[in-house]
């Protein structure tokens, strides 16, 4: 059972948390009963949308619905540098000295965002660190980012993408961690730029796709994707399961 514990949640909301993808396991007989023993109180799974039938197997076992996640993809080489021309825009690779400004782009980006603020039985205060912490991680850990592209504006940081690269069925592909702009520069086609610097190092890495998972509410990503070549490739849902229910 120790292979399913997220040590980072766990550690982040004081009780063991488990990260399962494997919708069968925890749709066989007993296994939700097991956890329980082993004291672990809730269960984070992610499935494709097509698993429906999984799905509503899950509800009836008392898992919720948390998110659901479009997948967006784009193959091009190239994307815009700087679509609207805005003066002084730089586009670059951030360093750990960008640690401070990145965890405060964050924690104004992602208030009430993704699965954990979704889930009410979850502390408030420790879902406002996820993002931050998660912001400075990319910039610190070589597990959470490959690279990280930000975008300056007037001496200040006005947004970043964290890159990792991942290998599927043999195919090389860059998938973005987190990414974010500053309320102050939102509105001005900087996230789309930063998107071109993504696209450019995909290119430099000769990786087969760059990807992009957005909720599926979120309108203003989604749009931003679109117009920067990337297009829908799948959708996943993401569920959690308390096993005191």
């Amino acid at each position: 059972m120790t292979d399913f514990l997220s040590h980072i949640d766990s550690q982040r909301f004081g009780f063991n948390i488990a990260r399962i993808d494997d919708v069968s396991l925890l749709l066989t007989k007993g296994f939700i009963s097991l956890l329980r023993e082993k004291d672990i109180r809730l269960v984070i799974t992610r499935t494709g949308i097509e698993n429906l039938a999984s799905v509503n197997l899950l509800a009836d076992r008392g898992f919720r619905i948390m998110d659901i996640q479009s997948v967006w993809r784009s193959t091009h080489r190239h994307g815009p540098d700087n679509p609207d021309k805005i003066k002084d825009l730089s586009i670059g690779f951030a360093t750990a000295a960008d640690v401070p400004a990145f965890r405060e782009i964050a924690a104004g980006s992602f208030e009430g965002y993704g699965h954990y603020f979704a889930d009410p039985r979850l502390d408030r205060t420790r879902c406002r660190e996820i993002y931050p912490d998660w912001a400075a991680r990319t910039l610190t850990d070589p597990n959470a980012a490959d690279e990280v592209i930000v975008a300056r504006l007037d001496g200040k940081t006005a947004g970043f993408l964290s890159l990792k690269i991942h290998e599927k069925h043999g195919n090389r592909f860059a998938a973005c961690v987190m990414g974010a702009v500053a309320e102050a520069f939102r509105g001005r086609h900087i996230f789309q730029a930063i998107l071109g610097g993504a696209l450019k190092w995909q290119q430099q890495h000769r990786l087969g796709w760059t990807q992009y998972n957005a909720l599926t509410g979120n309108i203003p990503v989604s749009r931003a994707l679109a117009s920067c070549g990337f297009r829908p490739a799948e959708a996943c849902v993401t569920l959690h399961g308390w096993t005191d229910l």
